[in-house]
């Protein structure tokens, strides 16, 4: 019995044999790299192509620099300088990248900049252009003069404090206002002149894309959105969104994060240029800029003998008109002085219709690009509409006239034929062909409208048709003249009724019909 039982127990091992599986373990897939929101690094470099300071003199500009550096940013910058001796900067900047791999140059607030000290005609010249790792290009500013040489380097570093931009993480988003935190603002600032950030400052947002692996991707700056900072406590920093879209930042992303960098007036001039988009994208001649305040000013208090209806806050306002190229210039300091702000309001005007409206920070770009929608559909349309009222006021004045002789004549009957003036009227244009003309004027203009995308413009026509449909209705009213006539006792033509039905056709007067006699 016991051998039999082995025998079964090892054919059944035999023809079912077991197969081990695979215990090693599966690879888990790669996280993304978290942001390295760290203390910025910053690399000064000083360029003095001047041959006639002596290195004691360079070495003592050195050190004051240093020490006043020191004494504004304390620990808050990791910072480094480097003192370039009758050495000239490169005219093209040096293509920098910035790889995600790379730990020394992951930190997105990493800086560089570059300084150069000239002299001409005893007046020394501070030239700087900046490099920042987050958006990865450089940017300049314009050149400044110092005549005293005991200023230098307090000049000097307040050149480098304006190059160094601050860099927010982004992490809560609402519909007016974001919150972040600041890199490199944890270990404060002794100086408050050399602070990173403060209320008031303006910020740009940028957002970068990364991919599975954490890899940068994708940089995309958003157009006409400026963050200003209302508060700041150590490393949190609250600020509030000024933009010409509506829920511009996006509340809940994937692999996408939200920066913003520092921004300041770099340029005292700016030039813009406007175009329209329309079937093809051509320069706005002659176009009207309105430049005004972009935060909106405070109701003042109604006196005593005003209401608060009656009295409006007067907005200061500067207009600007673009040339043949499409181009004006902004010039920052007067414009700050009379709008009393840097954040302007820029509305391009179309007749009297605003078809762009966005916020400007006044010398922060040395070009900006304005793309209007083509509404010239909108304005020609608006002049046909406005002959036809023209010619509607016309004819409502003939047909008025003709009226009240009309009347005339029933209360002082005279020997004259009323009818003669009826017809007089009847030659007039009537409801019927002004309404034809309004509906072709408002489909034409919706129709063009509708394909480039522009549907504020096409309602506009509709509403402007609508209103032009409506003094038609009121003023060819066909019920006055109905009364007339009927007080006068002339009555309509009746045209024969015209029959509807289908005559039935009268049959034909059938011939003989000759039958085929067939011989047998």
């Amino acid at each position: 019995m016991f051998r039999t039982v082995f025998i079964l127990i090892i054919t059944l091992a035999i023809s079912h044999p077991v197969i081990a599986q695979d215990q090693t373990p599966v690879a888990p897939r790669a996280e993304p790299v978290a942001l390295e929101l760290t203390a910025a690094e910053l690399d000064l470099q000083l360029y003095v192509p001047v041959r006639d300071v002596s290195s004691a003199q360079i070495d003592r500009w050195r050190q004051s620099l240093q020490q006043h550096l020191a004494n504004g940013w304390g620990q808050a910058v990791n910072w480094q300088l480097t003192v370039h001796p009758r050495e000239d900067w490169s005219e093209t900047p040096e293509e920098r990248t910035v790889l995600s791999t790379d730990d020394e140059l992951h930190q997105l607030g990493s800086t560089r900049v570059e300084v150069r000290l000239s002299r001409r005609d005893g007046v020394w010249s501070i030239e700087s252009r900046s490099w920042l790792a987050l958006t990865g290009k450089w940017t300049g500013r314009d050149a400044q003069t110092v005549r005293s040489e005991e200023l230098l380097p307090i000049q000097l570093a307040a050149t480098m404090q304006e190059n160094f931009a601050a860099v927010v993480h982004i992490n809560e988003v609402d519909f007016k206002a974001v919150a972040g935190k600041l890199m490199a603002g944890e270990l404060g600032v002794f100086d408050q002149s050399f602070a990173l950030l403060e209320p008031g400052d303006m910020l740009k947002v940028l957002l970068l894309y990364f991919d599975r692996d954490g890899n940068l991707t994708t940089r995309q700056e958003l157009p006409w959105t400026y963050l200003e900072v209302s508060s700041r406590n150590r490393a949190l920093v609250e600020m509030q969104i000024h933009s010409a879209f509506r829920n511009v930042i996006p509340q809940s992303r994937r692999r996408v994060e939200v920066m913003a960098y520092q921004i300041s007036p770099r340029f005292e001039t700016s030039r813009a240029h406007v175009t329209t988009r329309g079937e093809f994208i051509r320069d706005f001649q002659l176009a009207r800029v309105l430049v005004s305040p972009w935060r909106a000013a405070p109701k003042p208090e109604p006196a005593e003998d005003e209401s608060e209806e009656t009295r409006k806050p007067i907005v200061p306002s500067v207009v600007r008109f673009s040339d043949r190229n499409g181009d004006f210039e902004l010039t920052a300091t007067p414009l700050s002085t009379e709008l009393g702000t840097d954040l302007v309001k820029l509305e391009v005007m179309s007749e009297k219709v605003v078809v762009a409206r966005v916020p400007y920070l006044l010398g922060s770009e040395e070009q900006i690009d304005l793309t209007v929608p083509d509404d010239s559909a909108r304005v020609e349309a608006v002049t046909r509409l406005g002959q036809l009222k023209a010619e509607l006021l016309r004819v409502t004045a003939k047909r008025a006239t003709l009226m009240a002789a009309i009347r005339k004549l029933i209360d002082e009957p005279q020997d004259v034929d009323p009818k003669k003036l009826f017809e007089e009227m009847e030659t007039l244009p009537n409801a019927e062909q002004f309404t034809r003309q309004v509906t072709l004027i408002r489909v034409a203009a919706e129709t063009k409208l509708q394909q480039l995308g522009n549907r504020v413009a096409a309602s506009q026509v509709r509403k402007d048709a609508e209103e032009a449909q409506a003094l038609v209705e009121r003023y060819l009213d066909p019920e006055p003249v109905e009364e007339l006539k009927l007080a006068l006792g002339i009555e309509e033509p009746q045209a024969e009724p015209t029959s509807t039905d289908t005559p039935q056709a009268r049959p034909k007067r059938r011939s003989s019909v000759k039958i085929p006699q067939f011989n047998n």
